[in-house]
């Protein structure tokens, strides 16, 4: 962006501080006994201090190595302004779901991982074990928080909207039910969000591992989602169509007394594999 643009957003939105730590006061926060390093005290109030002299309205705390998962500092420091200041963790992959919800209503919303070559012994691309653990913990992680709710609903519903599908958590789900406004979501959470980041519109997103570009179609229903691609659509309706031709017929069959076996001619592929079916008790041999 150009510095007048610039301008323009720090002026709407208010700066940011994207990186920052507390540590201490060393006597009610000591770090963890089996940090690598001794950090000097960086005081909230000093952080406070270079805040308003800079005029940064907004601030993301990251949880200090030395602190290991102990998040008291970190906490104590949001719960200053919990209104604009937000935390990133440190977790341990077995952390149980009651503290990752203590640790989002209190401001947490992120997690940080050191996978710098010289704590791993091997970076991190080397460490299929580390990704793994690391994806895991994402996707716990990911849900926390309603991000969509009622008055949300009722603002796109005017609007044509006619449901969501969303890779996180909504709210209000008795509202919604009560509008007939599906929603498709990872999770139900009470706990609303922010609107302190800028969104896109009609670029390309990955949602519940699934990329999706503007103009596919999706289509869902009690079963899930599907994504159907823009440049296969008119091919995928004549397939479903030819489908559902198919089905209906075998579906006649079915009701008719047929087996799915006989209607697929299964019988000999499962002789050959060493099965005999009977139709009646008397045909069993004793």
């Amino acid at each position: 962006m150009s510095s007048h643009e610039d301008e323009k957003v720090a002026g709407e939105f208010g700066f940011t501080d994207c990186h920052s730590h507390a540590y201490g006061p060393y006597g009610p926060f000591p770090p963890a006994k089996s940090r690598i390093f001794d950090p000097p005290e960086s005081l909230l109030e000093s952080l406070e201090e270079v805040w308003r002299a800079h005029g940064i309205d907004w601030a993301v705390l990251i949880q200090g190595s030395a602190y290991g998962t102990d998040h008291a500092a970190l906490l104590n420091a949001i719960a200053g302004d919990p209104e604009h200041r937000r935390g990133v963790a440190i977790l341990q992959a077995g952390v149980s779901d009651a503290e990752l919800i203590k640790l989002h209503q209190s401001g947490i919303r992120g997690v940080r991982f050191n996978w710098v070559k010289h704590l791993l012994g091997q970076t991190a691309w080397e460490r299929p074990d580390v990704l793994g653990a690391a994806a895991a913990l994402l996707n716990r992680v990911g849900p926390l928080g309603g991000m969509f709710g009622e008055l949300l609903a009722t603002s796109v519903n005017a609007r044509g909207v006619v449901g969501l599908i969303i890779d996180a958590g909504c709210r209000d789900v008795a509202e919604l039910t009560a509008m007939r406004f599906p929603v498709w979501s990872r999770a139900i959470s009470a706990k609303g969000t922010i609107k302190a980041t800028l969104g896109n519109v009609n670029t390309p997103v990955v949602c519940a591992g699934v990329l999706v570009h503007a103009g596919d179609v999706i289509i869902a229903d009690d079963d899930g989602v599907v994504v159907v691609p823009h440049g296969v659509v008119a091919q995928t309706i004549a397939d479903s169509e030819e489908r559902l031709k198919k089905e209906e017929k075998k579906r006649a069959h079915l009701a008719a007394g047929e087996l799915g076996m006989d209607i697929e001619n299964m019988r000999p592929k499962l002789e050959q594999l060493g099965l005999t079916y009977y139709d009646h008790l008397d045909q069993v041999p004793d």
